[in-house]
């Protein structure tokens, strides 16, 4: 599994990178599901993918669904896993607003 190095918003530490290396090896033990080769490129910043909104001025990061994405080095299939469920963030119900 490679990573790419980035920079900017949402950027993964190593910390954060070795939870999502331990969850892709425990899920994608069978590669890719289209060419079935298992060497993947892991983008080390959270995505996000913003709902279409034709009377917005602006987008922001705010707004969209933070997620890991992966690259099939064999084929360019891409995946996002959410960065929730593989524990990169809190859900809502565990942010303290103190």
């Amino acid at each position: 599994m490679e990573t790419q190095r980035n920079t900017g918003p949402w950027v993964l530490g190593e910390d954060q990178m070795d939870i999502v290396r331990k969850h892709l090896e425990k899920f994608l033990v069978n590669g890719c599901w289209v060419c079935e080769k298992n060497d993947w490129i892991v983008l080390p910043r959270l995505s996000g993918e913003k709902p279409y909104d034709p009377e917005a001025a602006y987008l922001s990061m705010e707004d969209s669904a933070p997620k890991v994405r992966i690259t099939c080095k064999n084929c360019g299939n891409v995946a996002y896993f959410s960065s929730e469920i593989i524990g990169l963030n809190p859900s809502p119900s565990e942010v303290r607003n103190d």
